[in-house]
């Protein structure tokens, strides 16, 4: 099977920097800890960093048993001449790389000449600042902005993912080179909360800690000169060519200031309790990772209104904003110190927005998505009742040719082909449907068949799947269809699958549904009420304000009214990990016997667990359990006939224009309007003489006539067959 244990992943380091450049700054075990953690997922992970053969001691960071490999620059190379000779020196190892990741915009020289060297590879460019905005920021020479701007467009250009920590950032390079939306991913710094938490120290009366740079755009001037009449302490934590200058400004200022230098990260959350208040006085920032750290720490913060602090924080929410000047730091400085309630308060929400956006799980499970391949679950357990007696138990509506020479589950495959490995497609099934499936997808692996014992609905079949899928792939988006709908465009299918991928790897706790504007009542369909626009690249998708499953005919006729509906496509992406907190939350016992099945794997007794747990899973459909009660799910709107051929009624749409007859078989007619006979029986005649808007379906053992208004009443006929034991014509 295709997953990501087949592949290898490439870290280039930032232009100039080595493993021991991150020890030298303290931030060595926070920036391998992340490798570390998806490392399983991967056969190998490669750094190619800037340091010489000392870099390699580091080997023992990373653990005597790791698969992540370091390379070191070799022979003295002059590190300019490097960056452009890497993927020429290392090519072999190169090679068998699959994904390739920068881990900034500085150091993707060598990432993108391995790009164009392989088309095949992926390229992530990680930007954790952007260089461009940077540059004119600090109005470097014109020479220098052109140098940068061309190569930031040759980058973005051949990426086929860029990564932005900060919204500003994602703004300004989206304006400037016109990125498209669908390679964009905004994932922030992650805080390790674990080691930045609240801890029980006393904290030192009118107390103030800045960390940091000692540098001109961190605005310690300014922060200086605001201590000044506070009765306050402020402790500096950093370095920086400025010390010495700020020193001096500190002891004519009168101002009582502690250069602390350097803080390795482990000890930080320490210093940083003792405080009182966290101050940020920055002209500008990137991801402010301090300020992210101290918010984690509960501490009441104070930041500059500039961008890069003021998308973080909410003034007197979960932190306090001011101007950049002396004069309103100070004021805010006074404002928090004096108020211990505003400091509990904004200190305590400082945290649980930390918790929310910027933990170690959630950016993990955000970037996990880059390297993912998209998951398909084919639903083809279902017996086509409406469609009886064309659909029958024996031979269902997915094993019938409707549209073509193919069956209609292959169409749906020959539709994912091949931009979806086979390894990577699951069909959800029976144990009646088994070998057929496998007959007509011979290339589909074995194992990814799930057959479940008894047919019920899309959610146990869900659940049964992920029963079976490794854990490792639930943080991957999982795209979930039918097996017998008829989507005439491929290409377009395609377009809207890959839209759906990136907008769940983009927002990963969202559903993503798919649906068509009616022209007709169907309350055999489920309808998706649309709000605002959420996107317009290529598709509008939108907020979905209401999820409706199968209405009743007059709320049917009002929903096409309205003009502000949608038909279900029962097409969705969404992550495995999303959805099984929501059954959690919403199914708690349809959860719990799930997590027993799942304990069960690998055990001798697996089937006696499932026959014993699996029954008790609610037998209710996902829309009406998760959907419809789900806030966070958007609706893509497609203006292409897609259509479930699942009743007589649709098929008959789908055969013919609605002021014709349509046939099938042996048949003969005399003033029929708008009739279709459908006979599976050549060696019986079907005469029809002056009807209108008739169904009429012929096997070799069951004859159907019924009006074609109301094909979808034939369910109810399957059902009285099932309860008269008449189980020859099912």
């Amino acid at each position: 099977m295709v997953n990501f244990n087949q592949k290898k992943l490439g870290l280039f380091f930032s232009h100039g920097i080595s493993l021991k450049n991150w020890e030298d700054i303290g931030h060595l075990n926070r920036e391998i800890a992340f490798y570390k953690r998806i490392a399983d997922n991967f056969e190998e992970i490669i750094f190619f960093t800037y340091g010489g053969k000392n870099d390699l001691r580091y080997q023992e960071n990373l653990g005597p048993k790791s698969n992540i490999k370091i390379i070191p620059k070799p022979w003295g190379l002059p590190k300019i001449l490097y960056g452009f000779l890497l993927p020429l020196i290392h090519w072999v190892k190169l090679k068998d790389i699959s994904v390739l990741k920068t881990n900034q915009m500085s150091s993707a020289i060598p990432a993108v000449i391995a790009k164009l060297c392989w088309r095949k590879k992926k390229l992530i460019i990680r930007n954790g600042y952007e260089w461009l905005k940077i540059l004119e920021n600090e109005k470097k020479p014109f020479w220098k902005k052109i140098v940068v701007y061309l190569w930031e467009k040759i980058a973005y250009k051949v990426g086929d993912i860029v990564v932005f920590t900060s919204q500003k950032d994602k703004d300004f390079a989206q304006k400037k080179f016109k990125i498209p939306e669908r390679k964009i991913r905004f994932v922030p710094n992650y805080i390790d909360t674990e080691l930045f938490g609240p801890l029980n120290i006393p904290k030192e009366k009118n107390s103030v800690i800045y960390v940091g740079r000692l540098s001109k755009e961190k605005n310690l001037f300014n922060l200086i000169s605001a201590m000044t009449g506070l009765n306050a302490k402020l402790a500096v934590v950093g370095q920086g060519d400025l010390q010495g200058e700020l020193e001096k400004l500190a002891k004519e200022k009168e101002v009582l200031v502690e250069f602390k230098g350097k803080i390795d990260n482990k000890d930080l959350p320490k210093e940083l309790s003792k405080a009182e208040v966290f101050v940020l006085p920055s002209l500008y920032e990137g991801c402010p990772k301090a300020l992210l750290e101290a918010m984690s720490c509960g501490l009441a913060c104070i930041g500059t209104d500039v961008e890069g602090i003021k998308e973080v924080i909410i003034h007197k929410e979960n932190g306090y904003l001011c101007q950049t000047d002396s004069q309103s730091i100070h004021q805010a400085l006074k404002d928090v110190l004096n108020d211990k309630e505003l400091r509990e308060k904004i200190g305590e929400k400082a945290r649980k927005s930390i918790l929310e956006n910027f933990s170690f799980e959630k950016i993990i499970q955000k970037e996990s998505s880059f390297f993912s391949n998209l998951k398909v679950l084919i639903l083809a357990g279902g017996r086509g009742a409406r469609l009886w007696p064309l659909s029958r138990t024996g031979r269902p509506k997915q094993f019938q040719r409707l549209t073509s020479a193919k069956t209609m589950l292959q169409e749906t495959v020959w539709r994912l082909s091949p931009d979806i490995a086979w390894g990577d497609i699951f069909i959800s099934t029976n144990n009646l449907y088994e070998k057929e499936i496998a007959k007509e997808l011979p290339k589909l692996p074995k194992e990814n068949i799930i057959v479940e014992l008894f047919n019920k609905e899309r959610l146990a079949a869900l659940l049964l799947f992920l029963v079976h899928l490794p854990e490792r792939f639930y943080n991957e988006p999982l795209l979930i269809l039918p097996s017998d709908y008829n989507i005439p465009n491929a290409d377009l299918f395609k377009k809207v699958v890959l839209t759906g991928e990136n907008f769940i790897k983009r927002n990963p706790d969202y559903i993503f549904m798919i649906g068509s504007k009616p022209d007709f009542p169907n309350t055999g369909l489920g309808y998706i009420k649309k709000g605002q626009v959420k996107e317009q690249e290529g598709f509008n998708i939108f907020e979905v304000d209401n999820f409706i499953e199968k209405p009743s005919i007059e709320r049917a006729v009002s929903f096409v009214e309205q003009g502000n509906y949608f038909f279900n496509i029962p097409v969705y992406v969404f992550l495995p990990q999303l959805i099984l907190t929501l059954i959690k939350q919403y199914l708690p016992n349809s959860f719990a016997k799930f997590q027993e099945i799942k304990k069960a794997i690998g055990r001798s007794d697996f089937k006696n667990i499932l026959a014993k747990e699996y029954p008790e899973i609610e037998e209710t459909s996902l829309e009406n359990s998760i959907f419809a009660k789900y806030k966070k799910i958007v609706v893509l709107e497609i203006k292409d006939n897609w259509s479930d051929l699942g009743s007589w009624d649709s098929l008959r749409d789908f055969l013919s224009n609605k002021d014709e007859n349509f046939t099938i078989g042996n048949h003969i007619d005399l003033d029929s309007k708008n009739i279709l006979v459908f006979s599976q029986n050549n060696e019986q005649l079907v005469a029809t003489i002056g009807v209108s808007n008739l169904v009429i379906a012929v096997s070799k053992d069951v004859i159907l006539v019924c009006n074609k208004n109301d094909s979808q009443k034939v369910k109810q006929i399957v059902e009285i067959l099932k309860k008269e034991n008449k189980s020859k014509y099912l």
